[in-house]
């Protein structure tokens, strides 16, 4: 695997418009072993200090949060021209993938958990003691149903803490 930072890449998980996400194992003294998501932005982008910032700012609000609905951040780094943050290992599918293979649609009580779920990390977030979140990119995409059925949500790319969200922003904003 590939070497980043303390971590070794294992597997491409997913490749997005802003980074790459790996299976990736942090390594560390006598046999210490753990999995993480690690997501690391695209090279181009890194040199871009728009993304680079947003990257750094989604790393420190997601850091801030620990809820079993939100997908913890442990990890922001950076080696030589590459940034990358870490996250808990969330081995599930996505909500997406989920409605995708229910044939005849998702049944009601499954959409319902999930659902419950999502909103408690989201009202977890919206009433951090620190700062006020607002994920602002909540969709299938972005919540994962680990094995034991317990949605998670992740991907605070587009999160803003409330004391830096000013007028209503349009779609895709």
């Amino acid at each position: 695997g590939r070497s980043i930072g303390r971590y070794t890449a294992v597997s491409v998980v997913a490749v997005g418009s802003t980074g790459t996400v790996y299976l990736a194992e942090q390594d560390g003294p006598e046999g210490f072993r753990r999995r993480v998501a690690l997501k690391v932005l695209h090279r181009q982008l890194a040199q871009n200090s728009g993304f680079l910032r947003a990257f750094q700012r989604e790393a420190r609000i997601a850091a801030r949060l620990s809820h079993p609905n939100i997908v913890a951040v442990t990890d922001l780094g950076q080696v030589g021209d590459e940034w990358y943050l870490a996250m808990d290992y969330v081995s599930g599918c996505s909500v997406r993938r989920l409605i995708d293979t229910c044939p005849g649609g998702m049944p009601a009580d499954i959409a319902l958990c999930i659902a419950s779920g999502v909103a408690a990390g989201l009202a977890h977030a919206h009433a951090s003691q620190t700062t006020p979140v607002v994920h602002r990119d909540v969709c299938p995409e972005n919540v994962i149903v680990d094995r034991e059925g317990i949605p998670r949500v992740f991907d605070f790319g587009l999160a803003r803490a409330s004391d830096t969200i000013g007028p209503p922003t349009e779609t895709g904003a």
